[in-house]
């Protein structure tokens, strides 16, 4: 049975291309054990027998019986999600060695958008605008669930509001400002562990910063 998990699942992961890929994590694996840092694998790439045979996990998915094509699958061909939590003191350092290994030109952080959202636009908005901060954090605190676009709708669903301090007209230049922005990229920020490796230089593949 352990044979004929292996040999299925070595089969997928060449016929979907991610060799390169289970072998870049094994090597970020085994370098964090030479430096003696604490990882974990989890999601579900601890269904894959092959992860356990690589070091990667200590869970024997053939005997626990869990299902591979939870993690990869031909028929759903989407890419596998191998989620390795390094120690949170050790992460630089994992990343140096990433670059060091696979070349600084090929290696990047991955980069998030910040986006606007009710509590952010009310808060950044409200200080353009010269609004008293305790008025902002009273509108902040109940208005918390708005996406921003929302926020005059929400006066008229919830008529409440009013009485306690939320004025259709004195607040109408700010919501309507709120419902311009809401949704657009606040500010450019860097993910905490995302990584791209690529087998080129990255510059000729996506912008970088």
């Amino acid at each position: 049975a352990v044979a004929d998990r292996l040999v299925h699942e070595l089969e997928t992961i060449h016929e979907l291309g991610y060799d390169d890929y289970f072998l870049v994590c094994r090597d970020l694996c085994e370098e964090a054990r030479r430096r003696r840092v604490g990882f974990a694998l989890r999601g579900s790439a601890i269904g894959s027998a092959v992860a356990h045979c690589l070091g990667m996990s200590p869970h024997d998915p053939v005997a626990r019986r869990v299902s591979f094509e939870r993690f990869l699958s031909r028929a759903r061909r989407k890419p596998p999600d191998i989620d390795i939590d390094f120690r949170h003191d050790a992460r630089d350092g994992i990343a140096a060695y990433t670059r060091a290994t696979y070349g600084e030109d090929r290696v990047a952080h991955v980069a998030n958008y910040v986006r606007w959202k009710g509590r952010s636009l009310l808060r950044d908005l409200g200080k353009a605008l010269g609004f008293d901060g305790a008025d902002l954090e009273r509108l902040r605190s109940l208005l918390w669930h708005s996406r921003g676009d929302d926020l005059a709708e929400r006066l008229q669903a919830q008529p409440e509001l009013r009485g306690l301090g939320i004025d259709p007209e004195r607040h109408a230049d700010l919501f309507a400002l709120c419902a311009s922005l809401a949704g657009l990229p606040r500010h450019l920020g860097t993910h905490s562990s995302g990584i791209v490796i690529a087998d080129a230089p990255l510059a000729g593949i996506a912008p970088l910063r």
